[in-house]
């Protein structure tokens, strides 16, 4: 499993800070890119289950139009259908 430095131990990030960036914007900016990776992560297991299945594979714009809880619920879905969950 990967683990990411946080933005802010970075010498990237410090100098951001260094910079002006405002401390919550970074926040923001952080919790955002978690996000995203997080949808990402979920969208990638969603379409091989799909693939396993054989199925159509939904359209990654569809997905992420979906937040994280939908999709979730999504990939419990096809899991319990393959009987992997």
């Amino acid at each position: 499993m990967l683990h990411y430095t946080p933005i802010e131990k970075t010498v990237v990030g410090k100098e951001l800070i260094r910079m002006g960036f405002d401390d919550g914007m970074l926040k923001g900016r952080i919790e955002g890119i978690e996000k995203g990776v997080k949808k990402g992560k979920l969208i990638g297991k969603i379409h091989l289950a799909q693939r396993l299945m054989k199925r159509r594979i939904t359209s990654e714009k569809k997905l992420l139009s979906q937040n994280v809880d939908e999709l979730k619920e999504i990939l419990h879905q096809l899991e319990a259908e393959l009987k992997i969950a």
